[in-house]
């Protein structure tokens, strides 16, 4: 696939994101919102992974990491970035 078509995706993918966004704000509690976004997202993602036969199973040891993963990726930026925009007092 030409990288015009992946940019052109890409490109329509995140315009349809801003709208989709922008309507649900409008009609319904931000919280809400981001929680059905992420609901329809994980659907979408498991059906065109179990479509396209790329859906793996997990051992029952590896839940525990992949549950834990990002929340550690969140402890670390708080840490990281938690006095980035200290100094500005606009």
């Amino acid at each position: 696939m030409p990288i015009s078509a992946h940019y052109g995706m890409t490109v329509l993918i995140w315009g349809l994101t801003w709208t989709a966004i922008r309507l649900q704000v409008e009609s319904a509690a931000v919280d809400l919102a981001v929680f059905y976004r992420f609901v329809m997202a994980s659907v979408v993602a498991l059906a065109v992974l179990a479509v396209t036969r790329r859906l793996s199973r997990l051992m029952p040891s590896q839940h525990g990491f992949r549950c834990l993963r990002p929340m550690l990726g969140q402890w670390f930026m708080e840490r990281l970035f938690s006095g980035c925009g200290a100094w500005y007092r606009g």
